[in-house]
């Protein structure tokens, strides 16, 4: 199940880092947010975080810390 807490996370980041991007690139990300959303705040809320979580600024979290990172 980890490959897909994983991937959760990336839809997250995916989200945060094409604020600025160009507008077709925010909707995709946006859209593969959206069609995961209670997947993955399911995940979020039973405390099921990947091993390693890289943020949207592309800081690596690893441990207890990648909880605080979301």
């Amino acid at each position: 199940m980890a490959p897909c807490r994983e991937s959760a996370m990336q839809e997250i980041a995916d989200v945060l880092n094409t604020v600025d991007g160009p507008k077709a690139e925010r909707l995709a990300a946006r859209r593969a947010f959206v069609a995961r959303r209670v997947e993955i705040w399911n995940d979020i809320q039973e405390g099921n975080f990947p091993d390693i979580y890289t943020s949207a600024g592309g800081k690596k979290f690893v441990g207890a810390p990648r909880r605080t990172a979301i």
